[in-house]
């Protein structure tokens, strides 16, 4: 008779694409961080259709750690697509996703995955007291005016739906990302509309960013649209309703 897999404390779910030259130190970061605190756990690299050498780097990477698992396919499908992929193969009881190329806190998702005790969604913001931000004029304002329009438009209380940190109950998140439909960067955005209808407790908290790249124009129009997509189907269509009555 085999053994069943463990189930481990922690699922990290890393979303990549054309991170050849950063994903590697990214790594061994969480590692650091993991290694500290738990030795339950799994990483789940999702590469994102990536057409530089990202999946042979990934794939080094998990021949050197048997707690690391990696998920491919040739086309880019997007940022939402790729942590959904990983989440749904997750069996973590809770969840952490992160960006393949964001530079932690030694102790930061240890301190996140402990505020689950008291919050059920705990998520990096930009704009909380004591995060420690560079980034370019330019791409502030497009987040600024990014954020205005979220919270116009849907209603939510967040003040940063977008930083790619985010640590959650694990059955909470997979019931929740089997329903979500946006497969781009506004992904985010669609799960916290979902999770404040589940009246999900959600806490934002600092977090530590160097983003240097800029951000392409049809991203930020796909981003635009996206909203107001998921808009619609929250304020027009109530299609969120009727699909969280079908999880419970």
């Amino acid at each position: 008779m085999k053994n069943k897999k463990r189930v481990p404390e922690i699922s990290i779910i890393i979303p990549c694409y054309n991170l050849e030259n950063v994903v590697k130190t990214t790594v061994k970061n969480i590692l650091k961080n993991l290694k500290e605190s738990t030795d339950s756990f799994e990483i789940l690299i999702v590469n994102d259709g990536s057409t530089d050498n990202t999946l042979e780097v990934i794939q080094d990477i998990k021949n050197n750690h048997e707690s690391i698992d990696v998920i491919t396919y040739s086309q880019n499908k997007g940022k939402g697509y790729a942590v959904k992929k990983g989440i749904l193969q997750s069996i973590g009881s809770s969840i952490v996703f992160i960006d393949g190329d964001l530079d932690i806190n030694p102790d930061a998702i240890q301190n996140y995955i402990d505020e689950l005790n008291n919050f059920d969604l705990v998520i990096g913001s930009k704009l909380s007291q004591n995060s420690e931000i560079e980034i370019r004029k330019s791409r502030k304002i497009l987040s600024d005016i990014f954020s205005g329009l979220v919270k116009f438009l849907t209603g939510l209380k967040i003040q940063d739906t977008q930083v790619g940190f985010k640590v959650g109950n694990g059955d909470d998140l997979r019931k929740i990302f089997k329903i979500m439909n946006i497969d781009g960067f506004a992904f985010d955005v669609e799960l916290l509309v979902i999770a404040t209808k589940l009246n999900l407790r959600i806490k934002e908290m600092p977090v530590k960013l160097k983003i240097i790249k800029s951000f392409r124009f049809n991203s930020a129009v796909q981003m635009f649209y996206d909203v107001l997509k998921i808009t619609y189907n929250h304020k027009i269509l109530h299609k969120f309703d009727h699909q969280i009555k079908n999880l419970e």
